[in-house]
C-alpha cells in the first residue's frame, strides 16, 4: 500500500526531530573543555519518565532505569573529558514509536587514561505531548584504544 505525501512528509519531519533529540543528548553529554560536567537536567528531560540508559554491555558498565537514576548518573560530578560524535543514523518511524541506530566515535578520558571509544547506539523513541523522547539508549562498545600521545585539550575543566 502506497503512503500519501502527507504521511511521507510526517515521517521525514519525525526523523529530523529525532536527529535533533540525539544531537541535544550528545551536546549535553559532552564534558570537559568548556562544559565542566554533563548537563544532567537537560539529559534527564530528553527521556520518558521510565526511560532506560544502558551501557551495561561493556565490562559491567552502568544501567540507569528512570529519570531519577539517569539524572544521578550524569550529575555524579565525575571529571572526565568526552566529545560525542553520533554518526550514520538509521531511523525507522512507525507511528508514535521509532528506533534509531548510530555509530559513536568519542575521544575521551576515563580517570587518567586517554581513550578513543567506538560504539553503537541502539535507541528507542516515543512521541509524547512534549515531542519525541528516548525510551531507551543502549550503548554497545565496539572498541577502545589508547592514543599514543593523549590529547592536547585546550581546557579540561
Amino acid at each position: 500500500m502506497k503512503t500519501s505525501i502527507e504521511e511521507r512528509l510526517q515521517i521525514q519531519e519525525d526523523i529530523q526531530e529525532i536527529i535533533k533529540l540525539k544531537a541535544e543528548y550528545c551536546r549535553n553529554a559532552d564534558v570537559g573543555w568548556d562544559r565542566g560536567k554533563p548537563n544532567a537536567k537537560v539529559i534527564e528531560s530528553l527521556f520518558v519518565e521510565d526511560g532506560v540508559w544502558d551501557a551495561s554491555t561493556y565490562g559491567g558498565g552502568d544501567l540507569c532505569r528512570g529519570r531519577k537514576e539517569i539524572f544521578e548518573f550524569f550529575d555524579s560530578g565525575r571529571n572526565f573529558f568526552g566529545i560525542h560524535y553520533a554518526i550514520n543514523p538509521i531511523i525507522q518511524v512507525n507511528g508514535d514509536k521509532a528506533t534509531g541506530q548510530w555509530q559513536l566515535f568519542c575521544p575521551g578520558t576515563a580517570g587518567e587514561d586517554y581513550l578513543w571509544i567506538g560504539a553503537i547506539y541502539d535507541d528507542r523513541f516515543v512521541r509524547t505531548p512534549e515531542g519525541w523522547r528516548f525510551e531507551e539508549i543502549k550503548v554497545t562498545i565496539a572498541f577502545t584504544s589508547v592514543p599514543e600521545n593523549g590529547f592536547d585539550v585546550v581546557k579540561m575543566f
